[in-house]
């Protein structure tokens, strides 16, 4: 392992995300975004009554694909070129265990739509010592200015409490954001193939675009270790935090 290595794994530690360039060649992601906006209408047709795997929101009075959870069932030669041995070393790496796929999805952020609320993905989760991350890779070029995900800095020991959240399709947000207001705050511009590798404990958000930015556009895989559990209740505790949100 080269210094570089340990340097990345502290700072991954220390912080929850790290910043990586070019970790896929832009020819691919190309492919990837050109096949999405394509058949971008037919997945809304073929899976608009999955609300759990399909979150639709009008733009410009056109329905757009807000996440797709499944498009490695709808094209796996187009997007499971993004599952490499390349990304599997990547996050056994960063975890320090062996890990899995556990979902594959599109995720897209438009002038105009709606924003995501600071949250951890673990409290989606619910793993017991939370041992996962997510690859988050833009498909086309992004910045917060459009919708791009932003960071709070927090180590990956830390979990804190949510609530429901009344933003349509993300139903949980940070209960006390008073608490993390002086931390460091971090903002990537991605050019298509760089990523954002963060833990299940990052804090992160997208604040709204505004209605003329360029839409945008990441593909997202998140691996658990093989050893992680789901904590006991948190199927229930999560089923009421949905109903809660829905009903806002």
């Amino acid at each position: 392992m080269t210094a570089f290595d340990f340097l990345s794994i502290a700072t991954f530690e220390r912080q929850s995300v790290l910043f990586l360039s070019n970790l896929y060649d832009a020819s691919v992601c190309s492919c990837a975004l050109d096949h999405f906006l394509i058949r971008e209408q037919e997945i809304i047709q073929t899976y608009h009554d999955d609300p759990r795997g399909l979150s639709c929101e009008l733009i410009n009075g056109i329905q757009t694909v807000k996440y797709f959870e499944y498009p490695l069932h709808f094209a796996p030669k187009v997007y499971g070129r993004f599952v490499n041995s390349e990304v599997l070393k990547l996050a056994t790496k960063l975890l320090g265990r062996d890990v899995y796929l556990v979902s594959c999805e599109i995720h897209s952020r438009s002038g105009g739509g709606t924003e995501i609320p600071s949250h951890q993905d673990n409290a989606y989760y619910g793993l017991s010592n939370g041992h996962a991350l997510t690859v988050y890779v833009a498909l086309n070029s992004q910045s917060p200015a459009n919708g791009g995900l932003q960071y709070i800095e927090n180590p990956i020991s830390e979990e804190l409490e949510h609530k429901p959240s009344a933003s349509k399709a993300f139903s949980l947000q940070i209960a006390d954001m008073g608490a993390i207001a002086s931390r460091p705050r971090l903002s990537f511009s991605y050019s298509a193939g760089d990523c954002t590798i963060h833990h299940s404990r990052s804090i992160h958000f997208a604040s709204i675009a505004p209605p003329e930015t360029q839409r945008a556009i990441v593909l997202r895989m998140t691996f658990y270790a093989e050893s992680e559990r789901i904590r006991d209740g948190h199927d229930l505790w999560y089923a009421s935090m949905i109903a809660t949100n829905r009903a806002l």
